[in-house]
């Protein structure tokens, strides 16, 4: 069994946290040994006379709030205070204790371990967090103001930090604090300010990312984020130069939101070596969820901009669009899609139809365009054509190579359904879109593969095999007639043959070039099938189409001018254009 995209991504997604949580240890861990050159404003003279550098709001956040004795060694509130200017300044401590017992002690309370204590369990981590969250969210001893300016709200939008943490956690804000801190008055006593770019933060992105450089984690408190916040923590990720708060950004996107956005991280040949790339196996590996129908167009849509391009969120959103197809197209984001995604999604919908593929694909399309036929969305109606226009893809598969379709599951499963309402409508499905899609050329091999089709079910009294038996009456006679047309002299495109040998002729055998001039060239086109390993050409938009029904009432794109499949009752001809055997009428078999 096939294992879901959720459940599988599971372990990357947690591989990324805890990458995210060494990264942020690492950070911690630099800062306690170089404080010195992160804005220090405590210094500690030990016993020997040397100093250690520090950080006031850091040690009042962690021992205050614990009592822990390796923590409270410092004991700065009962130490002999040097000197003490504003709160700018730097403050010096002499504390009784050597420079190596001090200087541990100040490691284990930025990283919450040292070189005795070199691992910290889940308990220990934790209880840093949340010591980082309250420095933070209290504001205490906070000496820097972060702004980003709201347009829509006209408003300014103003954050308190700490340089010294944020510091070390991004180079980006780093180099803004000293740009800052260079264009001050040197009678300015205000917290340094820095301004972030108004195009790419909100202010519901600024506190995540502010609490993920804090924690390392998204999730350091119960406020949650939508696709639109994780989209500009996403982009502010990239501004900041994250990398890896935007490996979790899109990691929770794929996982969470995406429902595993159908195995993202597997490359194309990976996921068709696994999965088999065909249409029903992408639907297996997928969730096809109303969530992810609307999510999932907003995803393509991200990982195609500049210059927050990403190849995972590109790769998984594709896939999800193919299996989404149906239903899952129904949905206003996806109306809302520049052309060339529509076209990108039909593309790939095409490269992953095979035979067995082609009938559910029938059944989706139904259910999708009835479903817009109830709907009074604007948008509906150019949902319609897309789903037309990449509907008759599979049409086409179905009229080169019905025998392989009716060989599917899904066609085995309608014709033994209790139901004969049910069975009959979707025989009637692939009935309509055969005489919707064949050409000529293709009449023989559609026809031997009714007749192996009704021989396998001779002790059934369903109705949809009627609809199939008549459908092989009809095509008998548009075959009887080009082989009366092609022994009086004329060039068809069937085989010079009785035809009473057709149901015994080997299918495979039965199709001549489709090029070959015949009657029905002067009656519509004849098209050459498309190869699955040639380029499709192919249009999202389809005019004049009446869609009363379903796809499977009206007229396909082809059909819109002269063009009516193989049975054509339309007819821009005159009598004296066709040397008509003297006993022979065309009209007679329509």
């Amino acid at each position: 069994m096939v294992q879901h995209a959720k459940d599988a991504l599971r372990p990357w997604l947690e591989s990324i946290i805890e990458d995210a949580r060494m990264e942020w240890l690492e950070d911690l861990t630099t800062l306690a040994d170089d404080a010195g050159n992160y804005f220090p404003d405590l210094m500690l003279e030990t016993e020997e006379g040397r100093e250690v550098m520090g950080h006031i709001a850091m040690v009042e956040a962690r021992t205050d709030r614990w009592a822990d004795s390796a923590l409270t060694v410092l004991q700065l509130t009962n130490s002999q205070i040097l000197s003490s200017d504003d709160m700018s300044s730097l403050r010096r401590f002499k504390v009784s204790e050597n420079y190596t017992t001090t200087q541990e002690c100040v490691r284990k309370l930025y990283t919450g371990k040292s070189s005795r204590t070199p691992l910290m369990g889940q308990t220990g981590i934790k209880k840093l967090e949340n010591d980082l969250v309250f420095m933070w969210r209290s504001r205490l001893h906070s000496d820097l103001r972060i702004r980003v300016f709201l347009p829509f709200f006209k408003k300014i939008a103003l954050f308190r930090g700490h340089r010294f943490l944020l510091a070390v956690r991004s180079k980006v804000i780093h180099n803004k604090i000293r740009l800052g801190e260079s264009t001050r008055k040197d009678n300015d006593t205000e917290p340094v300010m820095i301004t972030l770019s108004d195009d790419i933060f909100t202010p519901a992105s600024i506190h995540f990312i502010l609490g993920f450089l804090y924690t390392s984690t998204l999730e350091f408190s119960y406020r949650k984020y939508d696709l639109a916040t994780a989209f500009t923590i996403y982009r502010g990720s990239v501004y900041l130069s994250l990398r890896t708060l935007r490996n979790l950004i899109v990691a929770h996107i794929v996982v969470d939101m995406a429902h595993g956005l159908f195995h993202a991280t597997l490359s194309d040949e990976e996921y068709r070596s696994k999965f088999g790339g065909t249409w029903s196996a992408t639907i297996s590996t997928g969730c096809i969820c109303r969530n992810c129908a609307h999510r999932v167009p907003r995803i393509f849509q991200l990982s195609l901009e500049e210059p927050f391009k990403n190849y995972t969120l590109k790769r998984g959103a594709l896939r999800a669009l193919v299996g989404l197809f149906g239903e899952g197209w129904c949905t206003k984001e996806f109306a809302s899609l520049p052309s060339y995604i529509v076209d990108a999604s039909i593309s790939g919908f095409q490269k992953s139809i095979t035979p067995s593929d082609v009938i559910p694909i029938l059944f989706a399309a139904e259910k999708a365009l009835l479903k817009l036929q109830m709907s009074s969305e604007s948008w509906a109606d150019g949902i319609k054509t897309t789903i037309i226009s990449a509907c008759s893809l599979a049409e086409d598969v179905m009229c080169a190579e019905p025998q392989a379709c009716f060989e599917s599951e899904t066609w085995d499963r309608a014709m033994t359904r209790i139901w004969p309402r049910s069975t009959r409508d979707q025989a009637m499905l692939v009935t309509r879109a055969l005489r919707r899609r064949a050409r000529p050329h293709q009449a023989l091999v559609i026809y031997q593969s009714i007749v192996t089709l009704l021989e396998k079910h001779l002790q059934s009294d369903s109705d949809a095999l009627g609809l199939l038996d008549d459908m092989k009456n009809e095509l008998r006679k548009t075959i009887d007639l080009s082989l009366s047309y092609a022994n009086a002299g004329g060039n068809a495109v069937l085989p010079k043959m009785n035809s009473n040998q057709l149901a015994d002729y080997p299918a495979n055998s039965l199709i001549k070039n489709p090029h070959t001039d015949s009657l029905y060239s002067l009656i519509s086109t004849v098209e050459t099938l498309h190869s699955q390993d040639e380029p499709l050409q192919f249009s999202a938009s389809i005019s004049a189409l009446d869609l009363a029904s379903s796809i499977y009432s009206s007229a396909s794109s082809r059909t819109v001018s002269t063009d009516y499949g193989i049975y054509a009752q339309r007819m821009a001809l005159s009598g004296d254009s066709i040397n008509w055997p003297s006993n022979q009428s065309l009209l007679q078999y329509y």
